[in-house]
């Protein structure tokens, strides 16, 4: 394959998983602000980047878990697409971090450590469960 179609993937995928992540997170922000309780209401527009971030990582495993070749071989435009463009764009580390301080600034550590550890643990346990399904 051509540079040109790796890079129109990527570029195509990276626009569809930053509108599916936009239109998640407006989603979550008006269902959650009328009916959240307890820590989910106190986790604020975080509790979106959960969401993604779970949603992106079972995305990733069924992905990587379904793909004919190698997860590491980046010339496959299929794979750039949905890995590097749409899971890449709908998952955020950077959001993580920004949700992260603003936590801290709002409501203290305990948020803080409730978001990361739910990011990670819930993260990596989409991963392994969207590649269980497909592998």
């Amino acid at each position: 394959m051509t540079d040109a179609s790796i890079w129109l993937a990527v570029g195509t995928g990276g626009a569809a998983g930053a509108l599916l992540r936009g239109i998640i997170f407006r989603l979550l922000e008006r269902w959650s602000s009328t009916d959240a309780e307890g820590l989910w209401a106190e986790l604020g527009a975080a509790r979106s980047t959960v969401i993604v971030n779970i949603l992106g990582s079972f995305l990733l495993g069924c992905v990587v878990g379904s793909a004919p070749i190698p997860s590491g071989d980046s010339s496959d435009p299929i794979l750039a697409f949905w890995v590097t463009g749409l899971c890449g764009a709908l998952t955020t580390f950077s959001t993580l971090c920004a949700d992260a301080i603003g936590l801290a600034r709002r409501s203290g550590r305990a948020h803080v450590a409730a978001a990361l550890v739910a990011n990670t643990l819930l993260g990596i346990s989409a991963l392994v469960a969207g590649l269980a399904i497909t592998g």
